[in-house]
């Protein structure tokens, strides 16, 4: 080799870096600011019942202030990284199936939930997360979406005291 050749490798780079960054950080951390503004002033025109505390509007302040947190936390990052600290072949492509399930799985729980009921509900919406996030003990998991909406059921109307919707199985009692 001579030494022209040498010195044109040792002033190549050794790895692909973009000059940019990826904004995904960052569209992240506006969302969850834009949530986080939300839960907090939902939090404050809550109309409370009682003097009870911590309350019931404890929860939606604690959310709100640890969204906004988070995303100030992610902002910093993002602008106190450099572009080298995002090489090109860490990114990943988008799995659009795997979103397009969750998000199905949120409306229709959403959409659901009333006229079915939670039990009904948060098992169809355990598994189905379960199932677009690729899990593939289908039955395994539908027995744990079940256990685990049921547990959830029985917290929050024996130990908070909350009814959540019965639906189509509240005339079973």
């Amino acid at each position: 080799m001579s030494e022209n050749q040498i010195r044109d490798e040792a002033q190549e780079p050794s790895s692909a870096v973009s000059d940019k960054r990826p904004v995904g950080a960052l569209i992240v951390s506006a969302v969850l600011l834009v949530f986080g503004v939300f839960a907090l002033q939902q939090a404050a025109s809550m109309k409370i019942i009682g003097d009870s505390m911590p309350g019931p509007d404890f929860f939606p302040y604690v959310i709100g202030v640890l969204l906004l947190l988070t995303a100030v936390l992610l902002s910093l990052q993002w602008f106190r990284s450099s572009a080298e600290d995002h090489p090109q072949e860490s990114r990943t492509t988008m799995d659009w199936i795997s979103l397009g399930g969750a998000v199905a799985s949120f409306v229709g729980f959403i959409l659901l939930l009333e006229p079915l009921g939670w039990l009904i509900c948060a098992s169809a919406l355990f598994w189905f997360m379960s199932f677009s996030l690729g899990g593939k003990k289908h039955l395994s998991n539908a027995a744990i979406a079940v256990l685990f909406a049921a547990i959830t059921q029985i917290i929050f109307s024996m130990g908070l005291g909350i009814n959540l919707p019965a639906g189509i199985l509240g005339g079973l009692s």
